[in-house]
C-alpha cells in the first residue's frame, strides 16, 4: 500500500518547471543538498525513480528526476542529437544548482550520461542498463542474438508504423520482454503507456536521430575519447533488452574510477531494484566526494 500511495502522490502532484530549459521535473530532498540528476529512458517516465528518490532524500541528497526532453510535460528539444540533449540537461542541472551534479541515467538516460561524461559535464556518473555506446555497437555487430534483441531500433526508423504499434500495446510488450520478472501495477503501467503515447513522436526521435543523417553520427563516434569522470555501471542479470555481456570492455572509455556491477533484475532496474540502485548511488556519491582533509 505504501508504494502504491507513493506512486499516485508523485503522479498527481504537479511537476515543477525549470524556466531556462523548459523541462518539467519531480524533486525530493533538501534544496541545499548535493544534486543528483535521475534521467529516465524509453519507454519510461520520471516517476519510475520514485523509490530511489525517496531513499536519496532521506540521506540528505537533492534528487531531481526530469521528464526527458520530448516526454510530456517537458517540451521537445531543439534537436534530438545526443550532444544537444547532453548540453540541455547540463544547463538544466546548472540552473537548479551551480555546483556540478552527479548524473544517474537509465536506458536512454544512460546513453546521454555516457555522452555527457565524455564531455566532462557531470562531477561523477552512474549508468544503468545501457553500456557505453561504442562498446554496445561493437558487441551488437559481433552477436546475432543482440542484433535480434535490438531490431526494434531498426523498426523505429519507419514512418508512422512505430507510432501505431506503441499506441496498440507495444509499450507494455517491451516492459514485459525486457523485465520479465517485474510486475508493475496496472495504474503505473497505464500512466507510462499514456505518457509515451501522448509524447509521440518524441520518444521515437531519440532513435531516429542516431542515424539520420549517418555522417554526423559516425564523425561524433570517431571523436569520442576516454574521460576522467568517475563512472559506476549497473546491469540486470535478467535484462531482456541488452545482454549483460554487452558491457564488457567499456572500462577503456573511463580513465578515472570505474566499476561495473551485475545485479538481480531485468532492464528496468530503478523499478525492480530501487534499494540496490539507491544504495549504489549513495555509495558512489560518498566515494567521489573529497573529505575535508584531502
Amino acid at each position: 500500500m505504501h508504494h502504491a500511495l507513493l506512486w499516485w502522490y508523485l503522479v498527481v502532484v504537479a511537476y515543477r518547471h525549470e524556466p531556462l530549459t523548459g523541462l518539467s521535473y519531480l524533486e525530493a530532498g533538501p534544496a541545499d543538498g548535493s544534486l543528483v540528476l535521475l534521467l529516465h529512458g524509453f519507454p519510461d517516465v520520471a516517476e519510475s525513480w520514485r523509490e530511489v528518490m525517496e531513499r536519496l532524500a532521506e540521506r540528505g541528497l537533492r534528487a531531481v528526476a526530469p521528464m526527458m526532453p520530448g516526454y510530456r510535460p517537458s517540451p521537445d528539444p531543439p534537436s534530438y542529437d545526443i550532444d544537444t540533449l547532453s548540453e540541455l540537461l547540463f544547463a538544466f542541472g546548472r540552473a537548479l544548482q551551480p555546483a556540478p551534479a552527479l548524473w544517474v541515467g537509465h536506458d536512454w538516460g544512460a546513453a546521454v550520461t555516457h555522452n555527457a561524461a565524455g564531455h566532462g559535464l557531470p562531477s561523477a556518473a552512474i549508468t544503468i542498463s545501457v553500456p557505453h555506446p561504442l562498446t554496445f555497437l561493437e558487441y551488437t555487430a559481433r552477436h546475432a542474438a543482440q542484433l535480434r534483441r535490438s531490431s526494434y531500433m531498426g523498426f523505429f526508423q519507419l514512418p508512422g508504423l512505430p507510432e501505431r504499434a506503441l499506441r496498440a500495446g507495444m509499450v507494455r510488450e517491451l516492459w514485459s520482454r525486457w523485465s520479465p520478472g517485474l510486475q508493475l501495477s496496472a495504474s503505473a503501467m497505464t500512466h507510462v503507456e499514456a505518457t509515451v503515447v501522448e509524447s509521440l513522436p518524441g520518444p521515437l526521435e531519440y532513435y531516429r536521430a542516431m542515424f539520420r543523417p549517418l555522417g554526423p553520427f559516425v564523425k561524433r563516434a570517431k571523436l569520442l575519447r576516454p574521460t576522467d569522470v568517475p563512472m559506476l555501471y549497473l546491469h540486470g542479470a535478467q535484462d531482456g533488452c541488452i545482454a549483460a555481456e554487452a558491457a564488457a570492455g567499456q572500462e577503456r572509455w573511463y580513465r578515472g574510477p570505474f566499476e561495473s556491477r551485475i545485479i538481480a533484475g531485468g532492464h528496468f532496474l530503478p523499478n525492480e531494484s530501487p534499494v540496490v540502485v539507491a544504495d549504489a548511488i549513495l555509495e558512489w556519491a560518498r566515494a567521489q566526494t573529497p573529505t575535508s582533509g584531502s
